[in-house]
C-alpha cells in the first residue's frame, strides 16, 4: 500500500518517513529534486530556489512533484507498503496515487519554534518572507487535505506517538 505523509512546512514529515525506514519500510522523500521541482506558474519555466528568497519569486513559482515520476516510483514497489513524505504546490493532483493520506497537524507556534530550530543549511522557511508564505496558505492546505479524507495526526507529540499513530491507522485502514 502506498502512504502520503503530508503537512505543512516543520510538521514533521521528513522526520517520520525517516523514522519509518529505520524500521524497516520503503520511503520516498518528494523534496527529492528527480521528483520536484521548483515550476514557475505562468511559464512552465523551472527555477532554482536560494535560500530567504523573497515573496515576490515565492508568488512566481510552486513546488511541484512530477505526478508520473512518482507514479513510476510507486510501481517499482509492489506488495510492500511505502510512506512517502512531502508537501508539493499540486498534493490534490497526487493523492490519487495513495491508498492513504496522512496529515500531520502542527499550531503556528509550533511552526514557529521548529522553522526556527531548523539546522538544515538553505532549508526552505528560514526568512520572513518564506514564513509569511507558509502562513498564508496553511489554514487553506489543512481544510483541503482534510476535505479529501487525510487522517489527522496531531504532530505536536513526539516523533515515535506520531509514527506510531501513523502505523495504527495504516493498520486499521488495511482491515
Amino acid at each position: 500500500m502506498n502512504y502520503l505523509i503530508t503537512g505543512v512546512v516543520g510538521s514533521g514529515k521528513s522526520s517520520a518517513r525517516r523514522l519509518l525506514e529505520k524500521m524497516g519500510y520503503k520511503g520516498i522523500e518528494l523534496d527529492n529534486k528527480e521528483l520536484s521541482g521548483w515550476i514557475h506558474k505562468k511559464t512552465g519555466a523551472v527555477g532554482k530556489y536560494k535560500p530567504g528568497t523573497n515573496k515576490e519569486w515565492l508568488e512566481n513559482y510552486s513546488w511541484i512533484v512530477d505526478k508520473n515520476k512518482l507514479a513510476q516510483a510507486l510501481c517499482t514497489e509492489k506488495n510492500i507498503d511505502v510512506f512517502v513524505s512531502g508537501i508539493p504546490s499540486n498534493t490534490i493532483d497526487i493523492l490519487d496515487l495513495f491508498d492513504t493520506t496522512f496529515l500531520l497537524q502542527i499550531s503556528t507556534n509550533t511552526i514557529h519554534t521548529r522553522l526556527a530550530e531548523r539546522l538544515e543549511v538553505g532549508s526552505f522557511g528560514k526568512s520572513m518572507d518564506e514564513i509569511a508564505d507558509i502562513m498564508r496558505w496553511k489554514d487553506n492546505f489543512v481544510e483541503t487535505m482534510l476535505k479529501h479524507g487525510a487522517i489527522s495526526i496531531n504532530a505536536e507529540n513526539s516523533l515515535d506517538k506520531v509514527v506510531e499513530e501513523i502505523l495504527l491507522k495504516s493498520l486499521i485502514k488495511r482491515s
